[in-house]
């Protein structure tokens, strides 16, 4: 396993910084595995990493053998009364950073026999389910590229156009969705290409805006606070803006147009056991997204 997760990672330290294990460990497990089996798996030096043709040949059984050992010890947890074990999350920090430290918080006070890792990634869109991590929560509004994989989805962000008052009385009057080309705008890293804005509309059906934004950022919370300074029209999800649309710092823009809603998937491998952990947790997320939804609705 320790020569699997060098492979995977990439090299000693990589591994060691990932799996939160020690790279004299890892280089000592690897050797006496290679001693054992009378071959060279890894060639290695200060500047050069070269897995061997041998060593891939092995590292392709190995990834099934972990899989193999990781859903025995699922097993062994489903026969535990209540969940149990390690549970490895990571979640984007731009999406609902409060909803999700709620329900950990609530998840390990409930299950004592249970432990939590967290992981927040600084970019909107993280793309890479390593074996590391069990669970991966990811908004998207595209299918999953990877059949190994699993999607649940949790919720389905509605996004709305909004601005301050006192920029919006800056602007000429906006009547059709064209009259975004001369305002400024705040642009989402997470979408591709920012600066081309797709809108929908119930009757007038949809329409892509050229833009020019003045400030970009992939951080939701971010993106609201440059909106609520007057910074430019933004791009928000309806949960993330409805307190300060309701006290009026911020203002619905076009109303009716709106950008594509955006989907929170938890993703996880189709080939490995989900404990029970996991689906206590999904359960437990899945309730605080439905809440969260009625509550701004």
């Amino acid at each position: 396993m320790a020569f699997v997760d060098v492979v995977d990672a990439g090299g000693f330290s990589a591994a060691s910084r990932r799996f939160d294990i020690p790279v004299s460990r890892l280089s000592r497990n690897v050797a006496v595995l290679e001693r054992q089996l009378g071959v060279t798996l890894l060639s290695r030096n200060a500047r050069r990493f070269h897995v061997t043709e041998v060593g891939r040949r092995i590292h392709e059984q190995g990834l099934s053998m972990r899989v193999l050992a990781q859903n025995a010890l699922a097993i062994a947890r489903e026969s535990l009364d209540e969940p149990a074990g390690e549970l490895s999350v990571q979640w984007p920090a731009a999406w609902s950073a409060g909803l999700v430290g709620r329900v950990a918080n609530e998840f390990v006070s409930k299950f004592p026999r249970a432990e939590l890792k967290l992981q927040f990634t600084t970019d909107g869109h993280p793309s890479v389910l390593d074996d590391s991590v069990d669970l991966l929560i990811q908004p998207s509004s595209k299918l999953l590229p990877d059949s190994s994989l699993v999607a649940r989805k949790l919720a389905e962000y509605r996004y709305l156009l909004a601005a301050s008052p006192a920029l919006l009385e800056t602007l000429p009057d906006l009547s059709t969705p064209q009259g975004l080309a001369g305002c400024p705008v705040i642009g989402c890293l997470a979408n591709s290409p920012p600066y081309r804005w797709q809108l929908h509309h119930a009757e007038h059906g949809a329409v892509v805006v050229e833009v020019a934004p003045r400030f970009f950022t992939d951080n939701l919370t971010l993106a609201r606070e440059s909106a609520l300074a007057g910074t430019g029209i933004v791009q928000l999800p309806a949960t993330q803006c409805a307190a300060e649309l309701r006290a009026g710092r911020l203002q619905v823009v076009l109303p009716g147009w709106e950008p594509p809603a955006v989907a929170i998937n938890a993703i996880f491998h189709s080939r490995r056991v989900l404990t029970a952990a996991g689906r206590v947790f999904l359960d437990m997320l899945s309730q605080a997204f439905v809440a969260q939804s009625e509550a701004t609705a």
